[in-house]
């Protein structure tokens, strides 16, 4: 109920959010409202999607000493859906998958 207070207050109304949310990509809006509601609760500073994603990444790259072909892959994170997706991802990095995963997810929704 505060949230919504507080963005009405902003000029923010339930039908305009809810067409916006039609508009664009569902996840990337959830991560920022994510990042938003973080940012607010936690006294955190607000992190663009860029930098999350490259913070992200820098310590998916310390995790192993990765194969050309995996930091091929890792390289490509933006466009990973277009090569394979997740299943894709499995084939590469097989049981490292899920940890790489789990990081930039801890990392992005934090």
């Amino acid at each position: 109920q505060q949230i919504d207070a507080i963005l009405q207050a902003q000029g923010f109304r339930e039908r305009d959010l809810q067409s916006a949310w039609r508009q664009v990509n569902k996840e990337a809006t959830a991560a920022n409202i994510i990042s938003f509601i973080r940012q607010a609760a936690l006294g955190t500073p607000l992190e663009s999607e860029e930098a999350l994603v490259e913070r992200a990444m820098s310590k998916v790259y310390g995790l192993a000493e990765w194969t050309p072909t995996q930091m091929k892959w890792l390289e490509r994170i933006d466009a990973f859906r277009s090569r394979g997706g997740y299943i894709g991802m499995q084939r590469i990095f097989k049981d490292k998958t899920d940890k790489i995963v789990d990081v930039i997810n801890d990392i992005i929704f934090a």
